[in-house]
């Protein structure tokens, strides 16, 4: 173990804290986004509560969206024109093919419409969308920036480096409210990669488990139990999930 300051994690450190700013001026701009589109279909909405006319119609389709809201194409006369357009509804179901609607509809622009009953304002789900981004940020974004930067500074108060041999080990899944796979990282020493249980063990969350070092690794930080560290391999850092602790649970399976 030696003390260095290495310009590769240094880098590394300021690239991932310029990551997650991005990140969260992205939220924030999604998040202004969504509420000034939502406030100006509210807007154009309220055409329909000043000077609407009712009219009925007949439902040609109803559709079930998963994320977002369902519709209902419809089919009614407006001065002997024929007019189609497509309601968001609160329930597809209640809007049955071939069935009679009552809608209401602005006369100046007749494709403006929506159902007397059951309707679904779409500007609630946009704001729905932006209540969620504001959960988000902070939950996702600010949870593992949090972590990164814990583990930066701990690296940066304690400059060591050391070679370790690494095998890497499965460990749960995360799939709410973003898909995650969480792996654990055996490291012990180098000079004696034979050993039958490794005496420290890190996790650290990555998309394609293919990425995660098995072999020789760089540990930068002190590679004891209640330390954090930042693991390089192949010219690419590998963040910690949790602090470093002693051995492996009994569930970890070797990948490979």
């Amino acid at each position: 173990m030696h003390a260095v300051s290495p310009s590769g994690l240094d880098e590394a450190i300021r690239r991932r804290r310029l990551l997650y700013l991005t990140g969260i001026g992205a939220f924030l701009a999604l998040e202004a986004v969504l509420v000034i589109v939502a406030f100006a279909m509210r807007a154009h909405e309220q055409v329909l509560d000043r000077g609407a006319v009712r009219t009925e119609a007949v439902v040609k389709d109803s559709r079930h969206y998963r994320l977002r809201p369902e519709g209902a194409a419809v089919r009614y006369q407006v001065d002997g024109r024929e007019i189609e357009t497509i309601l968001t509804v609160d329930d597809s179901v209640d809007f049955g093919k071939g069935e009679r609607v009552v809608v209401e509809y602005d006369p100046r622009n007749p494709s403006h419409a929506r159902p007397v009953e059951g309707w679904e304002p779409t500007y609630e789900y946009l704001l729905f969308l932006g209540a969620f981004a504001a959960v988000a940020l902070p939950v996702v974004t600010g949870r593992q920036a949090w972590r990164d930067l814990q583990a930066a500074r701990a690296t940066q108060a304690q400059p060591e480096t050391s070679t370790m041999h690494a095998r890497v080990y499965r460990s749960w899944s995360w799939v709410l409210p973003f898909p995650d796979v969480h792996f654990l990282v055996g490291l012990w020493s180098h000079h004696d990669p034979s050993a039958s249980s490794p005496p420290v063990s890190l996790e650290v969350a990555e998309d394609d488990a293919y990425l995660i070092p098995s072999g020789v690794v760089t540990a930068h930080g002190r590679v004891q139990p209640g330390c954090r560290v930042i693991l390089e391999a192949g010219g690419k850092f590998f963040w910690p999930r949790r602090k470093v602790r002693r051995g492996l649970p009994d569930t970890a399976r070797a990948l490979g």
